[in-house]
This record gives structure tokens, C-alpha cells and sequence, in this order.
């Protein structure tokens, strides 16, 4: 497998999803900042890998691997920051709430819409 694999960019996606959740929830309890000021950051991975997607992928290969790219961050990057417990000002009732298959849906779709920017513009250059 070579560095232009679509696979090993839509695993670095996976690394830094991975990582704003776990540091991102730490940091958003230990300094008391709400951790949904970090949602631009998750939005700017997505149109990265999006763009850097688009420099070895198709549209449709981009789309699935940005679509899994939104399916993971909605249902393991929220049990990461819900394990170390990010200050997302929310009950125990709406944590529970959050974690359905509706989120994991909805971040399906932010996942293929940040990554289609970043995809246009990645076929640009």
C-alpha cells in the first residue's frame, strides 16, 4: 500500500478524529471551555481529508470514505468524548439522547458535505 492510497488518507482522518475527541475532551474540562467550540476544528478535518481525498480518489470513493469518516466520528468519537467526559453542558438524559442512530445519520451527512468542499477544492489546484 503506497502513500496514495485512499484507505491510508481516510485512516489519517480517522487519527484525528480520534485525537480532537480524546484531547479536545480533556482540554474542554480541565480549562472549562464547551466542548462544541470545537466543532469548526471537526469540520476543517473533514474538508482536509476531503481535499486530500481528492488528490488520489474519486468522487464517489471520497463520498463513501468521507461518509465512514462522519459514521465513525458519530458514534465512537462521541462515546471518546463522552468517556472523558467533555464539558458539553449537557444531563445524563441528554447524553443519552445524543447517542442514537439519528446523530450517527446526521454526521454521515456533515461527513460527505464538508468532505465535498473539501474535494472541489482539492480538484481545483
Amino acid at each position: 500500500m503506497t502513500t496514495e492510497s485512499p484507505f491510508l488518507r481516510f485512516i489519517l482522518g480517522v487519527i484525528l478524529i480520534v485525537l480532537l475527541d480524546t484531547i479536545g475532551s480533556i482540554a474542554s474540562n480541565r480549562i472549562n471551555f464547551k466542548y462544541t467550540q470545537l466543532i469548526p476544528l471537526s469540520f476543517a478535518i473533514y474538508v482536509l481529508i476531503g481535499f486530500i481525498l481528492a488528490k488520489v480518489a474519486s468522487y464517489p470513493i471520497t463520498t463513501l470514505f468521507m461518509g465512514l469518516l462522519g459514521l465513525f466520528d458519530g458514534t465512537v468519537g462521541l462515546k471518546l468524548s463522552i468517556h472523558f467526559k467533555a464539558n458539553m453542558g449537557l444531563s445524563e438524559e441528554q447524553l443519552a439522547k445524543i447517542q442514537s442512530a439519528k446523530t450517527a445519520v446526521m454526521m454521515i451527512f456533515v461527513g460527505i458535505a464538508f468532505g465535498s468542499i473539501g474535494f472541489a477544492v482539492g480538484q481545483l489546484h
